[in-house]
C-alpha cells in the first residue's frame, strides 16, 4: 500500500538517521528525499514462467542428444595414463566411453568458466572501487546535510512571511 501524502512529506522532512529508521529493511535506496514507487502490477504470465519454458527449449534436445551419444557409447574403454607401457599400463582408467565424453565437457565448461571469472577480475575491482567512492560521496553528503541544518537556540532567523514584524 502506498504511503499517504502525509507519510510522504514526514519521510522526506526528517533526518537521515530517523529516515533510516523509518525505511523498510528490504529498501536500500540512498536518496536524500524519494516517494516510494508502487511496484508494477504482475500478469499471469510472469518472468519466471518464461525463463522457465526458455530454459526447458534449450536444456530438453541437449538431453536427447546426451542420451542419444551415452546409448552409442556404451561400451568400455581403458584410457591410458602411461606413455611408456602399452601392454601394462601403470595407470589406467577402465570406463564406458560416454563417461570419458561428458567427463571432457565437464572439464571444458569448468575451465571456461574459471577464465571468463578472470577475465572479469577487472570489472568486479572497478565495481567494488566505485561502490566504496559512492558510499563515501553518500556518508558526505549526510555529513554536509545535518551540518547545514540551523539550530533554533544558536542563530537568530528571520520572521516567517505572514507574522506582523515582517518587513
Amino acid at each position: 500500500m502506498p504511503p499517504t501524502l502525509g507519510e510522504a512529506v514526514a519521510y522526506c522532512g526528517v533526518s537521515s538517521q530517523s529516515r533510516d529508521a523509518m525505511r523498510p529493511s528490504n529498501v536500500r535506496s540512498r536518496t536524500l528525499c524519494a516517494l516510494p514507487v508502487p511496484a508494477p502490477a504482475r500478469t499471469k504470465i510472469g518472468e519466471n514462467t518464461v525463463t522457465r519454458f526458455l530454459k526447458n527449449l534449450v536444456l530438453v534436445p541437449i538431453a536427447i542428444v546426451l542420451v542419444a551419444l551415452a546409448v552409442a557409447n556404451r561400451h568400455v574403454v581403458t584410457l591410458s595414463l602411461d606413455p611408456f607401457a602399452n601392454a601394462d599400463p601403470a595407470i589406467s582408467i577402465t570406463a564406458p566411453l560416454f563417461w570419458f565424453l561428458f567427463a571432457g565437457v565437464a572439464f571444458g565448461v569448468f575451465i571456461g568458466g574459471v577464465a571468463s571469472w578472470a577475465r572479469q577480475g577487472k570489472w568486479r575491482k572497478e565495481a567494488r572501487v566505485k561502490r566504496r567512492e559512492a558510499n563515501r560521496w553518500h556518508e558526505e553528503a549526510d555529513r554536509l546535510k545535518i551540518a547545514s541544518q540551523p539550530e533554533a537556540s544558536s542563530s537568530a532567523s528571520l520572521p516567517a512571511p505572514g507574522s506582523r514584524n515582517a518587513a
